[in-house]
């Protein structure tokens, strides 16, 4: 066999083996998403390996195209609106996936009052079917979490105290997930509910139901002291900024604030309380307060941003041709930071980086069409060589014709009988050829000299568009002019719209730079506003005489000491004049059509370069305001770190390394304290925890991202935690963290819509233990709950690092089987340490792209744990820094330490 059959042998088997893969890994996946009853869930959105989304049918079927067949599956993402995975099951043999349902949990809150309308405290709450039993607060509020598929109503059965609860004393207000229970008998046990520490309101507590009302200045922080009159009732809030109404006052007409304006105004989906913003009532007034959702408390300009951007986008196509759309864009931004520059948020100012980055790259798209002007310019000169080149070939052919003929002349001479008539031939034959030479001669002169004209035209333009500064513009285009074309005076001038004049900041006479001057646009007696009001080349070869083409002035005098020939030329982008640029020459006559075109040329160079510098001018100021806006957006979010004053106070000894990767940090520390005498302290809860006396909660918190959107994620995060300990009341770790992962996946609408964001979190619930008199055991007890975060804490008794793993599930991010989260117990004595640390520092990478790792992290800790924590920050950071050796942070870091 040949060597040619066998290669076309081997060619048609790797045809065959690469067409086969292909149909191999075209592979369709089926399913069917139901409910825990078997029922369709029509309308969700099913990823399974993070393919695309698939929507469900009206028989909750679904298709999905993967790139290859898949024996198992591990990650199953539905989205559908209050449901969450429960389960799924994937036939491999029948290529089937059914995937499970279940509704997505929720609390439940309430109030218990007696037949005086007093709250009931301490008495224990039970709902049948639900096995947590709840035990009410001092002002009789509890809160109880609920299967997934069971809703309170009216027929719900209640238990106080294991008595059975008629309907008659049962109200549910099912909107806000709230039931009131009144009319009950004082229990004999009951224990007399504490006083809370500063009375927030001078009325009584409503029969119809409670409402906790928190009052903000606009920089959302607690406000004390203020006086509230709601429908006609006196209240002032607390150190904590709060006061207490009944559910039938929440209404904004109702409410005034002595002294403030009410800017925002808003209750919860839950129906516990209500969220105002006020304003001093000197500040400028900002409209009548409006009801808005509390998820979108940041304001949001995306509508704004996102309209320009699109329509940048649209025109990318023309930003060749089109820069001043940049300009005219940049306006509009700057418009809008003019108006409200003092309330950028986070995300703001990343929208405004975002366009900040599509505007360079309208900039890039503009200088790729001046590179594709150059080349033409190159292909033309290309041309023209080879024009040369052949002008170059004929004259050395006419050359060789010549000298033969001269050959054949000599030998015809020596004919006698033909010599007068050769001799007559050969001297028109000589003549024409002559002539011939002449003009080729004069043809490739004209051609050399063209061909260099539009070389130094292609460079000088090259140099122009590649200069920003207006100055540099000017120098450059007079160093290469007066190669081409008399240029006793050079100048550029530049259209001042606001002022109506033409300003000419270098003008360049003989070589010398004169001082600014400016030419008036409504002046009918200078060329330069002729020009650009008609957007037309003003040409005059003699002053004396052709002045009339263009000035219909009356007694118009030439000056003596005026040039004789001048051009003016237009500087169009768009169809709109942007400024002129003239040549002129103390001789008359002294420019050709040739030096026209080869200013239009230079002109057309000019326009791009000046509407160049002027957008990279705007650029420079409009990046030092984003830069400066973001420095503000880290001031702001230095404010909600807790101080180290306070860290020192609550927590005792301890260092922190917080290294944000830029500005801004997606990572962020968050303390509480709930001392015996807060209004959130559950005194049963106190008394089960081996006398413990007050509790601290701490966290360290990583959220998706870092910069400006990780830093709007902690700022969200921050609040939350906030409101679920000081406001819902929960203290228990694990409910803590449901609690978050609910309220974040509602604030960023993840049951409805495509939104990865979350966090991971290490949650510590500090208490300093007493006995039995009350005084410190000087023991600690630590109740941990993590979310993809790990508490690690050394025993001086054990020399030895232990750790406490989180469980594997973030808080937030796209939907997945439900998880429960899970306390850790520990008691550490006194000289113990405990740390908790975000991913950044494990993952960071030096320049042989090695991580630092987790492990290597642990056995540094361990090493140094007997040193005192200033010791040991000092070598975490030494550590870093080596490990570093100058490669980029790639994220955020923090490294939190406590000794006890």
């Amino acid at each position: 066999m040949s060597r040619s059959a066998i290669r076309v042998g081997l060619t048609l088997l790797m045809i065959f083996a690469l067409s086969w893969r292909a149909l191999a890994d075209d592979f369709t996946l089926t399913g069917r998403v139901v409910d825990a009853n078997g029922q369709a869930v029509t309308g969700a959105k099913v990823s399974v390996e993070g393919s695309a989304f698939a929507n469900t049918d009206g028989s909750g079927k679904f298709q999905l195209q993967l790139s290859k067949k898949i024996t198992k599956i591990k990650e199953v993402r539905v989205l559908k609106a209050n449901m969450r995975v429960e389960n799924f099951d994937y036939q491999t043999d029948a290529n089937s996936l059914t995937i499970t349902m279940m509704p997505a949990p929720h609390f439940f809150q309430g109030q218990v009052l007696d037949q005086g309308s007093n709250p009931l405290a301490g008495v224990p709450v039970a709902i049948e079917g639900v096995s947590l039993v709840s035990t009410t607060d001092f002002r009789g509020f509890f809160a109880i979490t609920l299967p997934s598929n069971l809703r309170v109503s009216k027929s719900t059965k209640f238990k106080i105290s294991d008595a059975e609860i008629g309907p008659d004393k049962i109200t549910v207000n099912e909107k806000y997930n709230f039931v009131l229970i009144a009319g009950l008998p004082v229990p004999g046990q009951a224990k007399a509910a504490p006083a809370p520490v500063a009375e927030t309101t001078s009325v009584a507590v409503p029969p119809a139901g409670m409402v906790n009302v928190t009052v903000y200045d606009d920089a959302y922080a607690p406000l004390a002291g203020i006086t509230f009159v709601v429908d006609g009732k006196t209240y002032v809030t607390n150190a904590k900024g709060q006061f207490v109404i009944g559910t039938e006052a929440v209404d904004v007409s109702k409410f005034s604030a002595t002294g403030y304006l009410i800017a925002t105004f808003d209750f919860d989906s839950a129906g516990n309380y209500v969220f105002i913003v006020v304003r001093s009532e000197g500040e400028a007034p900002t409209g009548p307060p409006v009801r808005e959702p509390l998820d979108s408390l940041v304001l949001d300009y995306r509508g704004d941003f996102y309209e320009v951007i699109n329509q940048l986008e649209l025109r990318k196509q023309e930003l060749a041709e089109k820069g001043d759309k940049i300009r005219q864009q940049m306006e509009l931004i700057a418009t809008k930071l003019g108006t409200s520059s003092a309330n950028l948020k986070p995300q703001q100012r990343q929208n405004l980086t975002n366009y900040l980055k599509n505007l360079e790259d309208a900039l890039i798209a503009n200088d790729l069409a001046y590179e594709q002007a150059a080349e033409k310019s190159q292909t033309i000169v290309q041309k023209l060589k080879s024009t040369i080149l052949e002008k170059d070939q004929t004259i050395e052919e006419v050359e060789e014709k010549r000298q033969a003929n001269l050959r054949l002349l000599y030998i015809i001479a020596g004919v006698a009988l033909l010599g007068l008539a050769l001799a007559f031939a050969y001297s028109r034959i000589a003549k024409k050829i002559a002539r011939q030479k002449q003009e080729i001669e004069r043809q490739h002169k004209d051609l050399q000299q063209a061909y260099n004209q539009i070389k130094i035209i292609s460079n000088t333009g090259q140099k122009i568009t590649a200069t920003l500064d207006f100055r540099n513009l000017v120098a450059t285009v007079n160093q290469n002019l007066m190669n081409l074309i008399d240029s006793t005076v050079f100048g550029v001038g530049v259209v001042n719209e606001a002022d109506q004049k033409i300003e000419f900041l270098d003008f360049i006479e003989n070589g010398q730079k004169q001082t600014y001057h400016s030419e008036q646009m409504d002046d009918k007696r200078r060329f330069s506003v002729w020009s650009i009001k008609n957007q037309k080349e003003v040409i005059i070869n003699d002053l004396a005489t052709e002045w009339k083409k263009y000035l219909s002035v009356p007694n118009y005098t030439v000056p003596a000491e005026m040039p004789q020939s001048l051009i003016y030329l237009p500087l169009l982008r768009e169809q709109r004049a942007i400024g002129v640029v003239t040549v002129q020459s103390n001789r008359k006559h002294a420019y050709s059509e040739m030096d026209v075109k080869i200013l239009q040329a230079l002109a057309s160079y000019i326009a791009i370069a000046l509407d160049n510098s002027n957008a990279y001018e705007i650029i420079k100021r409009r990046n030092k305001d984003i830069t400066d806006s973001i420095r503000y957006a880290q001031t702001i979010q230095d404010a909600i770190l807790p101080a180290p004053r306070l860290m020192q106070e609550i927590l005792g000894e301890n260092f922190v390394i917080f290294r944000p990767r830029d500005l801004v940090s997606g990572d962020f520390y968050w303390l509480n304290r709930v001392t015996p005498m807060s209004p959130m302290y559950n005194e049963e809860a106190a008394l089960a925890s081996a006398q413990a006396g007050e509790r601290v909660y701490f966290a360290l918190v990583d959220c998706t991202g870092h910069g400006v959107p990780g830093g709007f994620m902690s700022l969200v995060a921050n609040h939350l935690l906030s409101e679920i300990v000081e406001i819902k009341r929960i203290q228990d770790p694990a409910q803590i963290l449901e609690m978050l992962d609910l309220r974040v996946r509602e604030a960023l609408k993840q049951y409805e819509k495509v939104n990865d964001d979350g966090m991971d979190i290490a949650l510590c619930q500090m208490a300093r233990l007493m006995d039995d008199q009350g005084r410190p055991t000087g023991q600690t007890r630590i109740v941990f709950a993590g979310a993809r975060r790990s508490l690690y804490y050394y025993q001086r008794s054990q020399t030895k690092l232990e750790v406490l793993k989180g469980d594997r599930a973030s808080v937030g991010g796209l939907q997945r089987k439900t998880v429960a989260f899970t306390n850790h117990e520990i008691t550490l004595q006194a000289g113990d340490t405990f740390y908790v640390l975000s991913d950044g520092m494990a993952d960071q990478n030096n320049a042989e792209r090695q991580k630092f790792s987790t492990r290597r992290l642990r056995d540094l800790l361990e090493a140094n744990a007997e040193l005192s924590l200033a010791k040991q920050k000092e070598l975490l950071d030494t550590a870093l820094d080596q490990h570093l050796q100058g490669t980029q942070q790639r994220d955020d870091i923090t490294i939190i330490g406590v000794k006890l």
